[in-house]
């Protein structure tokens, strides 16, 4: 039989939303800090839409001079 520990789930406002249920067990691994850090960075950025592009020679304004002969 495992014993289990309960993690108060808090929203944005503080307040308490649930319990969440996890193994004691898990509470007492030594946690790192920059693994924990790297997987909120990957998360954060396969969120994003990824919609940035450069103009092609067609869709530039013209400048006046001719930018290629």
């Amino acid at each position: 039989m495992s014993k289990t520990s309960q993690i108060k789930v808090l929203n944005t406002k503080g307040e308490e939303v649930k319990d969440f249920v996890v193994p004691a067990s898990l509470l007492a691994q030594n946690i790192k800090p920059e693994l924990v850090h790297q997987v909120v960075v990957g998360y954060a950025a396969n969120r994003r839409a990824g919609t940035a592009h450069t103009k092609t020679r067609a869709e530039v304004s013209g400048g006046g001079k001719k930018p290629w002969r």
